[in-house]
C-alpha cells in the first residue's frame, strides 16, 4: 500500500518541479512590463492557456458542441482548411505553444511609427525559428533575402529590409519573442525581458494604471490607447490631403487622456468593458428609468439613455431658423428644447406574433407641454401634410409625406410624454404597455439584469437574445436557403440543408445587458451576454461596411 502512495507522491513532486522550472524560465509575465511608459497603443492576449480553458464553458462553445451545429460547420471548416498553408501555420503554433501575445505602437510620429509585437512561448528556440521563418516566407515569398545577424547581450538579432521601406528586426529573450520595425524598441524589450532594464514601464504609467483599475480583472483581451498622439498623427496626415478638422471636435477628443478596452470570458457569458479616462466629465443628470413603464413582460429590448439637449439644440438651431413659422404662427426655436422635454429617452422594441417586423417606439418625458407642442407645430411647417387627431386626450401626429410601404412615422403627445414610432401600432403598443400592471422590470428574463439596471447612471440596455432569435431565425433560415440556391459557389462553403433547428441554438441563449456609468475620472461602458452589444454593434458596422462600402466608393 505504501509503494503506490510513494509513487504517486513522487510523480506529483516531479510535476510540480517541472511546472516551477518552466515558470522560472518564462521570465516576466505581464506584457506591460516590457514596454516603456508613454506607449501610445497596446493590445494583448494576457494568458492564452487560461482563455482556452475558459472557452468550453461559454454559451457559444456549448452551441458549437451541438451535433446539429457540428454537422452544419463541417463544410465551412473544410473550406477554410483546404489549403495546406493553413495546416502548416497551425502546426507551427502548436509547436511554439504561445502563452501571451501583445502588439504595441510605442510612438506614431513621422512616416515610420515605432511598432512592436511580442509573444511568450513554452516551446523551444527551434519552434521560434520556425515561426520567424514562416513569417519571412509570407513577407518575401520566393525572394527571401538572407537576414543580417548581430548580437546584443547574448541575444541574436535578425534584421531584413522591408519591401515598403524600413527594416524588420526579430529576436528572442527568456522565452519572449519580439518583432519590430524599430531597432531601439527591440533592444529595450530584450533588456526588460532579461531584467537588465529596471526603469519604469507601461505597467507603472499613471494613465495606464487608472484605466486598468476600471476594467475587469483577469481579462482575456486587453487594449489601451492614448487618443491625443493618435489624433495628432491623423490630423497631420489629413493636413497633407487639405482637410480642415472641426476644432471643437478635436478639443473634445483630446480631453480624454486615455481609453481601455477589455473582454473577459466570465462563466457562460462574454463580458466586455470600455473605460475612457477623462477627469471631471460633464454632469448631465442621472437615469430615472421612466421609460420602463411603457414596456411589458414580453418586451424584447429596452434601451434607456441620457443625451445632451444643449448640444442637440446648438447643432440643429441654424437649420430650424430657416423654417417658416408654424401654422399657429409660432416661431419658437430649438433653444427652447431643454425647457420643453427631459434629456432622458427610452427605446422599446416589441415583436407581435402577427407582425413581419419588430415594433420600435421612442419615449421622451415632457417638461412643458405648451413649448413642446409649439416645437412640434414648428417642425410640422416643413411637412405641410401633417395630420393631427385627438384620441382620449392624446394628440397623434401623422406625416403622410414620410409614409412608405413599410413605415408610417407617428408621434403621440400627452400625459407627460412624447412617444414616437415607426408606425401607428408601435405607438399604440407602447401606450398600451403603460396601462398593464407588469412591466419588463418584473419579468423573469429581466431578473439577471436588475443589478445593472439600478447601477447604470447614463445608459442602460437590455436585449432578450433568446426571444429575438426565436422570432428572427426562421425568416433568416429561408433567406439563407434561397440565397444559397441562387448564388454560384455558395454550396461549396455552406450546406443550407444542415442549418440547425431554431431551438437547438435558442435554448442556450440568455439576455444581453449594456450599461454606461459616469465616474469622477471618466466613463465606463460594460456589456455581458452570450455575445455583447458592443460586439454586435461592431459586427453590424463591419457587415454594413462590407455591404455598402463598394457602392459608396463607386466599385
Amino acid at each position: 500500500m505504501k509503494k503506490p502512495l510513494i509513487a504517486i507522491v513522487a510523480i506529483l513532486a516531479v510535476l510540480v518541479a517541472s511546472f516551477l522550472y518552466v515558470r522560472s524560465q518564462m521570465g516576466i509575465g505581464d506584457p506591460a512590463r516590457l514596454l516603456p511608459p508613454g506607449t501610445v497603443a497596446f493590445s494583448a492576449l494576457p494568458d492564452l492557456p487560461r482563455s482556452i480553458m475558459r472557452w468550453p464553458k461559454t454559451t457559444l462553445a456549448r452551441i458549437g458542441a451541438e451535433p446539429e451545429m457540428k454537422a452544419f460547420m463541417e463544410k465551412p471548416l473544410a473550406f477554410l482548411q483546404r489549403e495546406r498553408g493553413g495546416d502548416e501555420a497551425i502546426d507551427i503554433l502548436l509547436g511554439l505553444k504561445p502563452a501571451r501575445l501583445y502588439a504595441a505602437a510605442l510612438s506614431v510620429e513621422g512616416s515610420q511609427p515605432a511598432m512592436l509585437v511580442g509573444f511568450q512561448f513554452w516551446g523551444g528556440r527551434g519552434e521560434f525559428d520556425k515561426a520567424i521563418a514562416r513569417l519571412r516566407a509570407q513577407l518575401y515569398g520566393a525572394v527571401n533575402p538572407e537576414p543580417t545577424r548581430e548580437s546584443h547581450q547574448g541575444a541574436e538579432i535578425l534584421s531584413t529590409p522591408l519591401t515598403g521601406g524600413g527594416t524588420l528586426y526579430s529576436a528572442t529573450q527568456s522565452r519572449w519573442g519580439f518583432l519590430s520595425n524599430n531597432r531601439e524598441a527591440l533592444l529595450q524589450s530584450l533588456d526588460r525581458a532579461a531584467g537588465r532594464n529596471v526603469e519604469p514601464a507601461l505597467a507603472d504609467d499613471p494613465a495606464y494604471t487608472k484605466v486598468l483599475a476600471r476594467l475587469p480583472e483577469g481579462s482575456d483581451f486587453l487594449g489601451f490607447v492614448r487618443p491625443g498622439p493618435v489624433l495628432d498623427a491623423l490630423l497631420a496626415f489629413a493636413a497633407t490631403m487639405g482637410a480642415k478638422p472641426d476644432e471643437n471636435q478635436v478639443e473634445q477628443v483630446k480631453k480624454a487622456e486615455a481609453a481601455g478596452f477589455a473582454i473577459k470570458i466570465d462563466g457562460s457569458d462574454l463580458r466586455d468593458a470600455v473605460f475612457i479616462l477623462r477627469q471631471e466629465p460633464p454632469e448631465i443628470g442621472k437615469l430615472t428609468h421612466q421609460g420602463i413603464q411603457f414596456t411589458t413582460a414580453g418586451t424584447l429590448a429596452y434601451f434607456d439613455f441620457l443625451f445632451r439637449l444643449d448640444s442637440l439644440a446648438e447643432i440643429a438651431s441654424p437649420w430650424m431658423a430657416g423654417l417658416p413659422a408654424a401654422p399657429d404662427g409660432s416661431s419658437v426655436g430649438l433653444e427652447s428644447l431643454p425647457l420643453a422635454i427631459g434629456n432622458e429617452a427610452a427605446v422599446i422594441v416589441d415583436w407581435p406574433a402577427e407582425s413581419i417586423r419588430p415594433g420600435v417606439a421612442l419615449t421622451v418625458p415632457i417638461k412643458d407641454p405648451v413649448i413642446a407642442e409649439s416645437l412640434i407645430n414648428r417642425f410640422s411647417a416643413l411637412l405641410p401634410e401633417t395630420t393631427v387627431r385627438d384620441v382620449n386626450g392624446l394628440k397623434f401626429y401623422g406625416f403622410p409625406s414620410l409614409r412608405s410601404a413599410f413605415l408610417n412615422p407617428t408621434l403621440a403627445m400627452g400625459d407627460g410624454f412624447l412617444v414616437a414610432g415607426l408606425d401607428v401600432p408601435d405607438v399604440e403598443a407602447a401606450l398600451a404597455g403603460r396601462e398593464k400592471p407588469e412591466t419588463l422590470e418584473g419579468s423573469a428574463a429581466f431578473a439577471p439584469a436588475l443589478p445593472i439596471f439600478r447601477a447604470a447612471n447614463e445608459t442602460f440596455g437590455f436585449l432578450d437574445s433568446k426571444a429575438v432569435f426565436e422570432r428572427a431565425f426562421p425568416a433568416l433560415r429561408q433567406i439563407i436557403v434561397f440565397g444559397a440556391a441562387l448564388m454560384p459557389g455558395v454550396d461549396e462553403i455552406v450546406d443550407a440543408s444542415k442549418l440547425p433547428a431554431t431551438e437547438t441554438i435558442s435554448k442556450h441563449l440568455t439576455p444581453i445587458v449594456l450599461s454606461q456609468s459616469r465616474f469622477p475620472d471618466g466613463y465606463l461602458v460594460e456589456s455581458a451576454g452570450p455575445v455583447t452589444m458592443l460586439q454586435v454593434a461592431a459586427a453590424a458596422a463591419g457587415g454594413g461596411t462590407a455591404f455598402f462600402g463598394p457602392s459608396i466608393l463607386g466599385r
